[in-house]
């Protein structure tokens, strides 16, 4: 009988754990319209001091005045229950936990640089360094810009900057920076995963930590392609598909964080909009952090316009003027109009890298080994593409979608902006921007994460529906869609894994900086190729010659 009581207060305190009860004591209120602002203004503050410290005065004081005024007009005429889902009681321990889950998961992924991080770390560092030591904006022997989406830095390093400015020790900025950069990064990854707990409660009934961590974990069948293809990829498994890359949450937040958090927080506003009064504006807080997932976005965002439209059925006139608001406008002078004279002189985008004494084409284009293919007509080469191809979709993809269609039936097609995301995102990985395949790979970060929702919200549902008693055993496994799931789930979290695994090794093994030869540098300035960071010449830059602030050395 003791064993039996011991039993059921141990099932008690798990159940309370992973189903919210209702004690207004313990519980608070999380809003969709405060962790929209939340998102608005953790995007647009980096923008205000990244356009003081890289624009000519005069310029700095338009767009931010522009900025204003569209932060104004979106705080006056939005309200409380703009989103689909608009608010949802949650726990304070659920709220503690998830800082707690936050902190451990940037902690392991190397932000701020205390255990070791992923190889792509050593370029960003070196940036990161230069923003604190060098005057923005950043140039390089009087030649080269760095021109590159710097967003998740910017405050970070003025920080930094400001101890390097009184202390003259560049250990102690850069370690100043890192520690603030760990904090601004902690911030951001925290809202997400607020936000992954608001969007997953359809129906009043959520499971926050398990829809937390399933977040974390979340991931295609890399696993299963690794296997099929045997190609030699060990502490970094999602090269499999060789032509191809989809990266895993976690797998985004250990390499290319700069890009990936605000695109997690802005793709969540738009998936969960209702009106199209605001999608502009929200979207266009992307930019700042990465070109190629603000691509994604705009996608994103435009299916969510036509769903609204089908739905709601608004006269021309009315389409524009919701489409056409004040805070719509103003962003898109504000920070479209600087980031993309910024960004227009990467040697990237102006199309004028340079690889060793050759220059390569590296503009938009189609995918290059199915170019090549089709150019020398073997018939061999494109089939080994194409079913490398549909082999890709259908392990990212096409088994979560399955999963969401199985679940929702014929309410699936109700969804109209997934269903359309969806569509667009099978021509993502046929596109090639820059010397490798980093298009496809970020571009598809807003994408994997509305898959990721809406999965983590259908499996959440079916387990809701199968909750058990506390006290009496009842499997809710006997559901195979709920069966089928939790295995896609659990095979797809081996990529997250090896992630993890990989930098603890590390950290054990070599210690906390990245070690890699041929990327052995602190600054751009020992660089020779900046291809993808930095303008081809100062001289011939739009950006430099008109907008610039007079800092360059």
């Amino acid at each position: 009988m003791l064993f039996k009581s011991l039993m059921i207060l141990l099932l008690k305190d798990v159940y309370a754990c992973f189903w919210e009860i209702g004690d207004s004591r313990y519980s608070m209120k999380l809003s969709y319209s405060k962790l929209r602002f939340a998102t608005i203004m953790y995007s647009a503050i980096p923008v205000v001091f990244f356009i003081f410290g890289w624009f000519s005065l005069m310029f700095a004081i338009v767009f931010t005045a522009c900025l204003a005024f569209a932060l104004y007009s979106f705080k006056k005429y939005t309200n409380s229950d703009d989103g689909a889902i608009s608010e949802i009681t949650i726990s304070k321990r659920t709220l503690v936990i998830v800082g707690v889950i936050t902190v451990v998961w940037c902690l392991l992924a190397g932000q701020g640089g205390f255990i070791h991080q992923s190889s792509d770390n050593v370029i960003r560092n070196a940036i990161f360094r230069d923003m604190i030591k060098y005057e923005w904006p950043v140039s390089y022997s009087g030649e080269q810009i760095l021109s590159y989406y710097i967003g998740q830095w910017v405050l970070p390093a003025f920080f930094g900057k400001m101890v390097f400015a009184i202390s003259g020790s560049i250990f102690a900025a850069y370690l100043t920076g890192n520690i603030f950069l760990f904090i601004w990064s902690g911030v951001g990854v925290y809202l997400a995963l607020l936000f992954v707990v608001l969007l997953t409660s359809k129906g009043g009934k959520v499971l926050p930590i398990v829809a937390v961590l399933m977040f974390i974990m979340f991931s295609g069948l890399d696993v299963v392609g690794k296997e099929i293809t045997k190609y030699p990829v060990t502490d970094h498994i999602e090269w499999w598909a060789r032509y191809f890359q989809f990266s895993s949450n976690s797998t985004c937040l250990f390499w290319v964080y700069n890009q990936a958090i605000v695109s997690w927080l802005v793709t969540m506003c738009v998936i969960n909009e209702k009106k199209i009064d605001n999608l502009a504006f929200i979207g266009i807080m992307a930019l700042p952090f990465g070109p190629f997932p603000f691509v994604g976005i705009v996608g994103i965002c435009v299916a969510k316009a036509i769903s609204i439209i089908i739905d709601e059925k608004p006269s021309f006139k009315e389409l524009i003027k919701n489409t056409f608001t004040e805070q719509n406008v103003l962003a898109l002078i504000a920070i479209g109009v600087p980031y993309a004279v910024y960004y227009m002189s990467n040697s990237i985008v102006s199309n004028d890298a340079i690889y060793g004494e050759n220059e390569v084409n590296v503009g938009l284009r189609f995918h290059g080994v199915l170019m090549n293919a089709i150019k020398t007509g073997s018939s061999a080469e494109i089939w080994n593409f194409v079913s490398f191809y549909l082999g890709f979709m259908l392990l990212e993809v096409g088994v979560f979608v399955l999963i969401i269609v199985l679940h929702k039936k014929k309410s699936f097609l109700k969804n109209k902006a997934f269903f359309i995301s969806m569509i667009m995102l099978l021509f993502v990985p046929l596109i090639q921007m820059g010397a490798g395949y980093d298009f496809a790979m970020r571009v598809s970060i807003p994408f994997v994460t509305y898959i990721a929702i809406e999965f983590i919200q259908s499996v959440l549902e079916m387990i809701s529906y199968s909750k058990p008693d506390v006290g009496k055993v009842r499997n809710f496994l006997t559901k195979p869609v709920l069966l089928l799931a939790l295995l896609i789930f659990l095979v797809g979290s081996v990529t997250p894994y090896v992630e993890f695994r990989r930098e603890i090794v590390k950290t054990y093994t070599q210690g906390v900086n990245p070690k890699v030869d041929y990327f052995a540098f602190e600054s751009l300035n020992q660089l020779a190729e900046k291809n993808n960071f930095a303008s081809p010449q100062t001289s011939d830059s739009l950006y430099y010659q008109y907008f610039a602030r007079r800092g360059l050395r």
